[in-house]
């Protein structure tokens, strides 16, 4: 039974995947937000956000369907909230808190 408006909760759903099928379950979890249901997904997964940024940018996607909380550590070791939502075009509202999270590929690539 396809379920509908329903709270989801997905803990690292990319875990053991290749690479394109971390991608593809951004496609995934847009069908299920057209289906009246939010997702709240727990991931490390580089190419899950970027599919996500995709279907932003290519309107399959609204970007007020999707944010991202971003949860690190200050300096006294205590966690802070990042709230970082998306524009239109598929590109972050808010400055991405960390340096190397979506770089590993390119400093692979082009030995930055």
């Amino acid at each position: 039974t396809l379920r509908r408006n329903r709270l989801i909760l997905l803990e690292q759903p990319e875990l053991h995947l290749h690479p394109a099928a971390q991608a593809e379950l951004g496609d995934l979890l847009k069908f299920s937000i057209g289906q009246g249901n939010q997702i709240i997904a727990e991931t490390h997964s580089a190419n899950l956000i970027e599919r996500i940024r995709k279907l932003i940018r290519n309107g399959e996607l609204s970007s007020d369907d999707a944010n991202i909380i971003y949860i690190r550590q200050d300096s006294k070791g205590a966690a802070v909230c990042d709230s970082i939502g998306f524009n239109e075009d598929g590109t972050f509202s808010d400055t991405w808190p960390e340096d190397d999270f979506f770089g590993e590929r390119e400093r692979e690539i082009f030995d930055w």
